[in-house]
């Protein structure tokens, strides 16, 4: 197991990250709306569209925590989310004797998320100049507007809190979707497939 440093974007994972294969990338970290981008892949999120996420990545990893909703690949512009440093998160030997071979996690260091930027668009083109061609992203991270767009409800600005669990119809999804990423890629990989 090792954790590979690309600037900031920190990727664990008990594999090589050139060749995926058919494992789920687990992006952990903070999230907010901040517009729309257009994604160059499906996305799925543990957290439905305007909500505050309660969930650990332990469970995510395990499986107990999946897609709560998907990002479609047309049909209007999907959000774009500002992420940042997620202070809750395992340590580095944690995530590592959590980590499966279904499944590397990005987590982001703080230093790099207070100097920068990141944005899940910002995530998304990095992975594909990098060369690591997820079929299944799993997102887990709010997905609630900025707090001065949120409606206000007893004087504050407000957010309905949703607690990350299973969905049997998204695992479903999820799986076919990977199953058919993975054979694309490996198709173009071989030259067989533009």
């Amino acid at each position: 197991m090792a954790v590979y440093e690309y600037g900031g974007f920190r990727f664990h994972t008990k594999g090589s990250l050139s060749s995926p294969g058919t494992k789920t990338l687990i992006i952990s970290s903070h999230g907010i709306q901040t517009g729309t981008k257009a994604y160059p892949a499906v996305i799925q999120f543990a957290a439905p569209k305007g909500t505050v996420l309660i969930a650990k990545l332990s469970d995510a990893i395990n499986g107990n925590v999946t897609a709560s909703e998907i990002a479609l690949k047309s049909g209007g512009q999907p959000d774009d989310y500002k992420l940042t440093y997620y202070e809750k998160d395992p340590d580095d030997n944690a995530i590592d004797g959590l980590l499966k071979n279904d499944a590397d996690v990005l987590t982001f260091s703080k230093s790099y998320t207070d100097s920068t930027i990141v944005k899940l668009s910002l995530v998304l083109t990095c992975l594909k100049q990098w060369g690591f061609l997820y079929p299944g992203i799993l997102c887990l991270f709010c997905r609630g507007q900025v707090r001065s767009q949120r409606p206000v409800v007893d004087g504050k600005p407000y957010a309905p809190k949703y607690r990350g669990a299973q969905s049997g119809t998204s695992q479903q999804v999820n799986q076919h979707q990977i199953n058919a990423t993975a054979l694309m890629l490996e198709m173009k990989a071989k030259g067989l497939s533009k």
